[in-house]
């Protein structure tokens, strides 16, 4: 973990505080604290945090659960749901975002530090455990059966960090250290590789990337070739040699 952005929400101060510690002994960076689901949709917007752990009974108008479903369509955030004794049909209603994960309260540390690191696609590593600095690889994908793949596949050797649109891709590059990027360019958002193309050029981001995609034309190739993309990969039998045989030149 390299001090990955949490958003707390939490409208029990003393909770919020001993989420807030704990986090932060953990290796994470607490962007902020939110009591109301209004006011954890703002700090969205305004921290730009890599996950939100999210309490879902929240006092004032609206829970948790209505908070994580606005973030979801607006900015694409994990969460994370924080529960205690809740109703089955509001943990179903929960459980419809679906969220990155589920945590009970009293909070288990361990069990927190495992569903947050799990959500965020990195190692659950205590920072005084000093680990080795692994590669990091940025996955442009909005597939899950993909992700999961990819996580399965690249996830103990390297630092994987999940974008699920071009515009997360660029925060993410803005604000950490990438080794590899590799993206699914099917998505809608992705433009057959323009996405690629206007990151380069806009944020003059240099580092290598593998493509992947349901098929492979001429045409996709022409418009990447100069784009420092190393490896094309189509979604086939095969795949998962393919991808990580590619990974592995690249980072080794």
């Amino acid at each position: 973990m390299a001090g990955e952005k949490i958003l707390v929400v939490e409208d029990e101060a003393v909770v919020a505080r001993d989420l807030e510690q704990t986090l932060i002994r953990l290796g994470f960076e607490v962007v902020a604290v939110a009591q109301f689901a209004a006011e954890a949709v703002g700090k969205v917007a305004e921290t730009h945090p890599d996950l939100v752990l999210m309490d879902i009974s929240l006092q004032g108008e609206k829970d948790g659960v209505q908070a994580a479903e606005v973030i979801g369509q607006r900015f694409a955030t994990p969460v994370v749901f924080l529960t205690a004794h809740t109703d089955q049909a509001t943990v179903a209603r929960a459980q419809a975002t679906k969220p990155a994960g589920f945590i009970v309260k009293p909070f288990n540390r361990d069990k927190l530090h495992e569903t947050i690191a799990h959500a965020l696609g990195v190692e659950a590593v205590v920072p005084d455990e000093k680990p080795k600095t692994k590669a990091s690889v940025l996955l442009v994908d909005d597939s899950n059966h993909t992700q999961a793949i990819s996580l399965s596949l690249l996830g103990k050797q390297y630092r994987v960090r999940i974008a699920t649109t071009w515009a997360r891709a660029r925060q993410i590059l803005n604000e950490t250290k990438v080794d590899l990027i590799v993206a699914n360019i099917d998505q809608a958002d992705a433009g057959r590789g323009q996405a690629l193309r206007t990151l380069r050029r806009e944020e003059r981001v240099d580092v290598a990337a593998i493509v992947m995609a349901d098929t492979i034309s001429p045409q996709d190739v022409q418009l990447l070739k100069s784009e420092n993309v190393a490896a094309f990969v189509v979604f086939a039998e095969g795949f998962e040699e393919k991808l990580t045989t590619e990974v592995e030149k690249l980072l080794q």
